[in-house]
């Protein structure tokens, strides 16, 4: 018989906050305006207790929500620091994605008419797209 297994606890006191750089993102899954995504350089905003951390993020109430085309322009251009120029070009990036995606679903039947592809059909369209 095998001798019963110990519980292993985990607990965190503290809880570091850190307030991390926008950047323009490549993430061609927006609908339309420039992708946004986080950047690798933060300021630390502190180090806090755990209980009270949760405390106050349970008072603020603030959700995560998804941000419209302007908001996401409006702060990587005033928040972000990024010229018009640069989040135009992003958005222009994600048009060219959204065509490639449509072409893709085209090639295959059309959205909800997907023509059957057989495997090696898959296999070549595979090679194809790896060779891009």
């Amino acid at each position: 018989m095998t001798p019963p297994r110990r519980l292993h606890k985990v607990a965190f006191t503290h809880v570091t906050v850190r307030e991390y750089s926008i950047e323009v993102g490549d993430n061609p899954s927006v609908s339309c305006g420039p992708p946004i995504t986080l950047g690798w350089s933060y300021n630390k905003k502190g180090v806090r207790d755990i209980d009270t951390f949760e405390a106050d993020k349970v008072k603020t109430g603030k959700e995560c929500r998804r941000l419209s085309s302007s908001e996401r322009h409006s702060l990587l251009s005033t928040v972000g620091g990024h010229s018009d120029r640069r989040i135009l070009s992003a958005q222009y990036e994600t048009q060219l994605a959204h065509q490639e995606r449509r072409d893709t679903v085209d090639g295959l039947g059309g959205f909800g008419k997907a023509k059957f592809v057989s495997p090696r059909e898959r296999v070549e369209i595979l090679k194809e797209s790896a060779a891009r």
